[in-house]
């Protein structure tokens, strides 16, 4: 699947957005993260399985915990790359508006 159709999929739901937002503060467990959403952990641990599968969270065991923090630089390079070869809306492909491809 295209990177980019991956990262806007994995994006594109609500409970991922507050998984996402909830991480923006820094490393958490998923138990931290099920009981500040108010949800089930199984419903967590699916949500943060496709982030994860989309490179937009990084996870990891510590004895029994598993600890989930944003892929920061991916987040960004991701974005970079999608403005990079779609522009800014105007159709050119190089984000400057002019359609010049300066």
């Amino acid at each position: 699947m295209n990177k980019h159709i991956q990262f806007f999929k994995a994006i594109a739901d609500e409970v991922r957005h507050k998984i996402i937002e909830s991480l923006r503060a820094g490393e958490k467990n998923v138990g931290d993260i099920s009981a500040e959403l108010k949800l089930s952990q199984p419903r967590v641990s699916h949500h943060l399985k496709i982030l994860n599968t989309a490179d937009i969270v990084r996870m990891s065991r510590r004895g029994k915990n598993i600890f989930c923090r944003l892929n920061v630089d991916y987040i960004l390079a991701i974005s970079r790359d999608f403005f990079d070869k779609y522009g800014n809306g105007n159709g050119n492909g190089n984000g400057n508006g002019n359609g010049d491809g300066k």
